[in-house]
């Protein structure tokens, strides 16, 4: 059964989809819509298929020919064209962790040979950068595999259907939309004066500004206002990917390894856990500062957990006592190996209103994974504690130092 010609722009969330699509579809003069859902359809009906073959494997019987029946698939591509359309542009964007859409598209394209995908690509770091503005109650985390997912299956798609799939830069879009008009004019077939529209209407439907530096590109990983632990967790999922697409990330990760793992960030990131004891950023205070305030006169204890300092073996930091600290105000900090519990620094002193203690400690063997303790041991009640200002742990400048005797 023939169908209507079918036009996808597809690609990451936050990669120019919706430009792209919305000036396609005036230009040529087709009705458009979302076929997210749709796509994801086909890859749950598939992944259904992909099960009952193992069942059947299991037990010896012949798996089913096709993952998707020739009556399932004119039975979706009947739900992407409902209503007679003569023709369609379909937009679809991975959003989630595990993606459905492209793999949802790879399954569809065999029986649509005459279909053509344009597959959108975004610079990694300010596709991340947009993704954490548009979707704020994301976790960074899931940001980054739903990222790293989006870019894997855009480059599979890619590479199962080379033919058909044509892999498009945001940046060349903003930049050289006439470029981008002559390569799709010879992918789709289009006339000059269709191609002469769509230039149009592309320098009309211009994707949406990042809210970044657009004249620098790429942007560098350094100049984002993540902290370094993002940044680190950022390149450790999304860097195979963006490897695979042709942003290497390893001068990036370079750049991060020499960068100092500051406390301050920690803490903004919610990696502190406390006990009798809470979290403040004073603004009156530099940048960066964790004020700790007792909650009572009970045990007091601040967890910074599960720190990988990479190499990272010196410990600085600055710490003063607030105004409502007692003379007997004393505190007690520790560097503990996560998984040996080894002790491997300790200090301890008091720290009265005003008083000011800054600590500058090399580790030696220092494991994968510490945990930094802070613990008041007496003289505190409620509104009592400490500011910690730039407390980092960082790679010591210069020849290594001998082990203290």
């Amino acid at each position: 059964m023939a169908h209507p010609p079918l036009l996808v722009v597809t690609g990451p969330s936050r990669s120019g989809i919706t430009a792209l699509a919305d000036a396609a579809a005036a230009a040529l003069g087709w009705p458009h819509k979302d076929g997210s859902a749709d796509l994801a359809r086909i890859s749950l009906v598939a992944g259904a298929a992909r099960r009952q073959a193992r069942r059947f494997a299991a037990v010896g019987w012949a798996p089913p020919p096709r993952l998707i029946s020739a009556g399932m698939a004119e039975a979706l591509l009947a739900d992407l064209f409902a209503g007679g359309m003569a023709a369609l542009v379909l937009r679809a964007a991975e959003v989630l962790p595990e993606p459905a859409v492209m793999p949802g598209l790879r399954h569809l394209l065999p029986l649509l040979p005459e279909a053509r995908v344009i597959l959108m690509r975004r610079d990694a770091v300010e596709t991340m950068g947009s993704r954490l503005r548009s979707l704020p109650r994301m976790p960074f985390a899931s940001h980054c595999l739903a990222l790293a997912a989006a870019m894997e299956a855009g480059e599979d798609l890619l590479r199962a259907a080379p033919g058909q799939v044509m892999p498009v830069g945001r940046e060349e879009l903003r930049a050289r939309p006439e470029h981008v008009v002559d390569r799709l004019a010879s992918f789709c077939g289009l006339d000059p004066f269709t191609a002469g529209r769509l230039l149009a209407q592309l320098r009309t439907h211009r994707p949406a500004a990042s809210g970044l530096d657009d004249t620098a590109f790429p942007l560098s990983l350094a100049e984002m206002g993540w902290s370094t632990p993002e940044k680190a967790l950022f390149l450790e999922i999304c860097g195979p990917a963006m490897a695979r697409a042709g942003q290497p990330p390893e001068p990036l990760a370079e750049s991060l390894r020499r960068a100092p793992l500051r406390l301050g960030e920690l803490a903004r990131d919610g990696a502190l856990r406390l006990h009798g004891l809470e979290f403040s950023d004073p603004p009156e205070e530099p940048e960066g500062t964790v004020r700790l305030s007792a909650a009572g006169a009970g045990p007091a204890i601040a967890l910074f957990p599960t720190i990988a300092p990479a190499g990272r073996r010196l410990l600085r930091l600055r710490m003063r006592g607030l105004r409502a600290n007692a003379p007997a105000f004393r505190l007690r900090l520790e560097l503990v190996g996560t998984l040996s519990r080894e002790v491997l620094l300790v200090w301890e002193g008091d720290l009265p209103a005003g008083k000011v203690a800054e600590i500058e400690r090399e580790v030696f063997a220092i494991p994968a994974m510490v945990d930094l303790v802070i613990s008041l041991v007496g003289g505190h009640e409620e509104g009592s504690g400490l500011d910690i200002q730039d407390a980092m742990l960082m790679a010591r400048q210069g020849p290594p130092q001998g082990r203290p005797g």
